[in-house]
């Protein structure tokens, strides 16, 4: 995403003022931003489907996330129509959904890019547990959970300790 974001307008000669473009203002700068932002849209939403399909097979060693992909009409059914929902968003959605029409090329692109998500899920996947053991992710809760305890002890035994000192000195 941030490939096109950044380099989307270089990669496609989409030519604009970053800065001061408005959308459908009726110049070419206002249609060439609504062009590159379609395309950011469109890449998005099928990234987003392709994860979709990614997420049938969760565990570390499935790689065909398309076994038994027709045995499900539903998900089938859905997705389908996912799919020819962003179509029509993007080629009619026009003032309503600020998209404009993509061209083939731009097309072609953003399926490449969702694809790109599926080939990024087995690359993870074909990673050695190994190398993953190494990586430390997130944050050992129980540790910090025990530091802190051993922070409160000391405190509370200065303060028993203290109310036993006051108790002796009142006692004298």
């Amino acid at each position: 995403m941030l490939t096109l974001l950044y380099f989307g307008p270089m990669m496609f000669g989409i030519n604009y003022n970053y800065v001061n473009t408005t959308f459908y203002d009726g110049t070419d700068d206002s249609y060439n931003m609504t062009l590159h932002y379609t395309l950011m849209f469109n890449t998005f939403m099928i990234m987003q489907f392709c994860n979709e399909i990614n997420c049938r097979k969760l565990g570390a060693k499935e790689f065909n996330v398309f076994s038994k992909f027709f045995n499900n009409y539903y998900f089938v059914g859905i997705l389908a129509s996912q799919f020819a929902i962003q179509w029509i968003f993007v080629e009619f959605g026009g003032y309503i959904f600020r998209t404009t029409p993509l061209p083939i090329l731009m097309h072609v692109a953003s399926y490449s890019f969702g694809i790109g998500s599926l080939l990024a899920c087995v690359v993870i996947k074909a990673t050695p547990e190994v190398w993953l053991e190494k990586i430390k992710f997130g944050v050992n809760e129980e540790a910090i959970y025990d530091e802190q305890m051993n922070e409160i002890k000391p405190q509370r035994k200065s303060k028993k300790a203290n109310k036993d000192e006051l108790e002796r000195l009142l006692d004298d």
